[in-house]
């Protein structure tokens, strides 16, 4: 009877734990390297969201203006070389916008889920006025 109640016991701790789990969400967190001596650097942090979506907020450093800041499929290591394989290739136009990033921090929510952004090499990319990439981070 012992076993019983103490498997029984156990067994509700599981279950608290598997449903505290399923409504608390991770943060997954990605660096920005600066692109040809920019100086313009930082974290991005980003989660799912209450109420849907993605929320992406940016911490930056190297440039106090405005600048753009968006998400491309492919990976920052191929920013300037084709001869990767296609999917790894780093696509100029962006798939999604986030606000830009103003006096170093940036704060959106995107119309998506993780799985997207996680099925294919996706990366965060900060751009000067001129539309060229200054900082890049892999989205992981």
């Amino acid at each position: 009877m012992k076993k019983m109640v103490i498997a029984g016991i156990v067994a509700s701790l599981g279950m608290g734990v598997a449903a505290h789990a399923e409504s608390t969400h991770l943060k997954y967190q990605s660096h920005m390297y600066e692109v040809n001596g920019s100086g313009v650097e930082g974290t991005v942090l980003f989660h799912p969201a209450e109420g849907g979506g993605i929320k992406v907020t940016a911490d930056i450093s190297g440039n106090s203006g405005e600048l753009p800041f968006s998400i491309h499929q492919g990976l920052c290591r191929y920013l300037d070389n084709d001869n990767g394989p296609d999917m790894l290739i780093f696509r100029k136009e962006s798939i999604f916008e986030m606000d830009p990033v103003v006096g170093g921090a940036s704060e959106s929510v995107i119309d998506t889920d993780l799985e997207t952004l996680f099925n294919y090499p996706h990366s965060f990319a900060i751009h000067n006025q001129d539309g060229e990439v200054i900082s890049c981070g892999l989205v992981s």
